[in-house]
C-alpha cells in the first residue's frame, strides 16, 4: 500500500479569486492616481489665473490716475497712459493668460483670455475688475479681483 502524499499548491478557483482581488486593488490605485493628476492640473490652472489677475491689477495700478477726458479742464492734454485712457479708450481691455487653455475657443490658439472692466461712474474713484474666465479640465472656472483706484 502506497502512502498518499499531501497535495500542495493552488487550485484554479483560488488563483482566479486571488487575481480578481489584485485586479480590483490595482483599479482602485490607478483611479486614485488619475484623480490626483486631474486635481493637480486644476490647481495649477487656478494658480496661473490668480497670478495673471494679480499681475494685471498691479500693472493697472502702476498707470497714472487722471480724470476722464470729458472732465478735464479745457486746454489740458489727456495722458494716454492714464488708467481710464489706456484701458477703456484703447484695445487693452483684454489680455492673454498663457499657461491656461480654454476649450470653448474655436481658434487654433486656445490660450485663455482675461478681461478688464473699469467703472468710472465716480470719476475720482475707479472700480477696476480683472477677470479670467475659462473652461478647463474640470469645467468652467472664474477668477476675479476687484480694486478701487483713487485719484
Amino acid at each position: 500500500m502506497k502512502a498518499r502524499r499531501k497535495q500542495s499548491g493552488l487550485s484554479l478557483l483560488e488563483l482566479i479569486i486571488a487575481m480578481s482581488v489584485i485586479a480590483i486593488a490595482m483599479f482602485a490605485i490607478l483611479s486614485m492616481i488619475v484623480h490626483s493628476m486631474q486635481t493637480k492640473e486644476t490647481l495649477r490652472e487656478l494658480q496661473i489665473a490668480k497670478e495673471a489677475v494679480s499681475t494685471k491689477m498691479e500693472e493697472i495700478k502702476s498707470h497714472t490716475m487722471q480724470l476722464p477726458p470729458y472732465l478735464l479742464p479745457t486746454g489740458t492734454i489727456p495722458d494716454a497712459n492714464s488708467v481710464y485712457n489706456f484701458y477703456t479708450l484703447t484695445a487693452n481691455a483684454s489680455f492673454p493668460v498663457s499657461g491656461i487653455t480654454d476649450s470653448r475657443l474655436t481658434t487654433t490658439d486656445k490660450t485663455a483670455v482675461g478681461t478688464i472692466k473699469i467703472d468710472a461712474t465716480n470719476p475720482y474713484v475707479y472700480e477696476v475688475m480683472v477677470t479670467v474666465n475659462w473652461v478647463g479640465r474640470k469645467g468652467p472656472a472664474v477668477i476675479t479681483r476687484r480694486s478701487l483706484i483713487a485719484q
